[in-house]
């Protein structure tokens, strides 16, 4: 993540915080924080499918990581008491950041972007739409995104099935559950193991049995930190 301009703010047990863009960013392009920040979870996912390999043939263990990624205002600088002090972020961007990383779990994702990354982002990247999220201890939905490549990086088969993920999510959120099953069970012929196809697929066979109440409009509640 240093290559890319972010530092390591600190650890917590198997959770690793890196920041990008403070205290000042140097950078020509005031915005280039957002992309800098995929490319380094994108290169870093990337050298751990290498590492995994190393280490179940060494010592038989199988790891894996999820990232979340927000981009928005923060308070910086050194924090706690004259005991306890050290230089860090704080504030609601950094929480939703903390949400997103759990909240790849159900949808079998690896990273998770907030919508303002993606929007500073999106001419660096691929990625697809996700979920319209209300996180835990919040009330409003965020838009997020799941982050598949560097720009021109996406395989073409995986773009067929984001295409076809992208307007089954909408038939979903118009409450055409059997439509939206019919099409991701197209995604999924194309790949078996596209995690948001088989999430939503499932939350669509349980709204035709339960159907959301009225004003729902395709919001996902992450029910767990």
């Amino acid at each position: 993540m240093t290559k890319y301009g972010g530092y390591i703010d600190k650890y917590a047990g198997d959770a690793i915080m890196a920041d990008f863009g403070v205290p000042v960013w140097t950078d020509p392009d005031p915005h280039s924080h957002a992309w800098k920040a995929c490319w380094s979870a994108l290169e870093q996912q990337e050298r751990l499918q290498t590492l995994k390999q190393e280490l179940k043939a060494e010592y038989g263990c199988d790891i894996d990581a999820r990232m979340g990624i927000n981009t928005g205002e923060v308070a910086a600088g050194n924090m706690g008491s004259e005991q306890k002090f050290q230089y860090t972020v704080m504030g609601d961007a950094v929480n939703q950041a903390a949400r997103f990383e759990p909240a790849n779990k159900p949808f079998d994702t690896h990273i998770m972007i907030g919508g303002k990354t993606y929007e500073m982002a999106k001419d660096k990247i691929e990625a697809r739409f996700l979920a319209n999220m209300i996180v835990k201890g919040k009330t409003e939905p965020v838009p997020c995104y799941e982050l598949l490549a560097k720009k021109g990086e996406l395989p073409e088969t995986k773009a067929r099935v984001v295409a076809i993920f992208e307007a089954a999510w909408k038939l979903h959120a118009e409450k055409k559950f059997q439509e939206a099953i019919t099409n991701f069970d197209e995604a999924l012929k194309l790949d078996p193991h596209d995690g948001p196809s088989k999430a939503y697929r499932k939350i669509c066979e349980g709204f035709l049995k339960n159907p959301p109440p009225d004003g729902w409009a395709g919001e996902y509640i992450q029910t767990s930190k």
